[in-house]
C-alpha cells in the first residue's frame, strides 16, 4: 500500500493538471471574440467555479419578464380577473368593491419583483447586473451601439445587406476586453459628473428655493 501511495499521488497531480488546463482553454474561449456569443457562455459555465460570470442587462422587455408569482393585475385587467388574485393570495375585499378599490388593495399587497432571468442566472452562478432605465449615456451599450453604426458607414460602399452583415461581423470580432472596458469607464466618468451636479444642486441651489408654501405665505403678507 505504501509503495502506491507516490503513484495514486502522482495520477491525482496529472488529473488536477489536465483539468486546469482544460479549465483554462475554456475559459480563454469564454474571453475570444471571434467565438460566437453562445458558445463563449457555454465555455465560461464548463470553465467551473474558478472565474465569476457576470452578464450586464439592458432594459428589453425578454431581459424583465417577471416570474408568473411577480406578475400583478393592472388597470387594463378585468374586475373578474384582479378578484380572483386577490383570492388566491387570501386577501379580504368587499363584493362592492369597484375596480379601483380592487387595485388598491393589489397595490398595497403586491409581491417584490422577481425577474426570469434572475433565478436562470442564479441557477448557473452568474451575477446579474441591470442598467438604469431612460439613460442612454450610462448604458456602456449604446457606445458600442454608435461606434458599430460609425463603423458601418464608413465602410459601406456597396450598400449591400450581405456586405452590411459582414461589417457588423468583423466589427463584433474586433470588439476585445481593452475596448469593452473603455465603454464603462467612460460611463463610470458620467456617473461622477452626475453625482458632483447633484451635491451642486443640493448644497448651493436647492437651499435657496423656496417652496410654494412659502411662496404662499409671503403673497398673503
Amino acid at each position: 500500500n505504501r509503495t502506491m501511495e507516490p503513484i495514486k499521488a502522482g495520477v491525482e497531480k496529472v488529473k488536477e493538471t489536465v483539468q486546469g488546463s482544460t479549465a483554462q482553454a475554456k475559459f480563454e474561449k469564454a474571453k475570444d471574440p471571434a467565438v460566437k456569443p453562445e458558445k463563449r457562455v457555454d465555455a465560461a459555465l464548463d470553465a467551473g467555479e474558478k472565474e465569476r460570470i457576470a452578464l450586464c442587462l439592458d432594459n428589453a422587455t425578454w431581459h424583465n419578464k417577471l416570474t408568473e408569482e411577480s406578475v400583478i393585475p393592472k388597470r387594463a385587467s378585468a374586475k373578474g380577473e384582479i378578484q380572483q388574485w386577490l383570492k388566491d393570495r387570501k386577501i379580504n375585499f368587499s363584493e362592492k368593491f369597484v375596480k379601483a378599490q380592487l387595485l388598491q388593495l393589489v397595490g398595497a399587497n403586491c409581491p417584490p419583483k422577481e425577474y426570469i432571468s434572475d433565478h436562470i442566472g442564479k441557477k448557473y452562478g452568474i451575477e446579474i447586473f441591470r442598467l438604469p432605465k431612460l439613460h442612454c449615456s450610462l448604458n456602456p451599450i449604446e457606445l458600442s451601439w454608435n461606434n458599430l453604426k460609425q463603423f458601418v458607414r464608413d465602410q459601406n460602399t456597396t450598400f449591400r445587406q450581405d456586405d452590411v452583415k459582414q461589417l457588423i461581423e468583423q466589427f463584433m470580432v474586433a470588439m476585445d476586453d481593452k475596448r469593452a472596458t473603455s465603454y464603462f469607464h467612460h460611463v463610470r466618468g458620467i456617473e461622477e459628473m452626475f453625482k458632483t451636479a447633484d451635491a451642486i444642486m443640493e448644497e448651493n441651489i436647492e437651499s435657496h428655493l423656496q417652496s410654494d408654501s412659502e411662496e404662499t405665505d409671503s403673497d398673503e403678507e
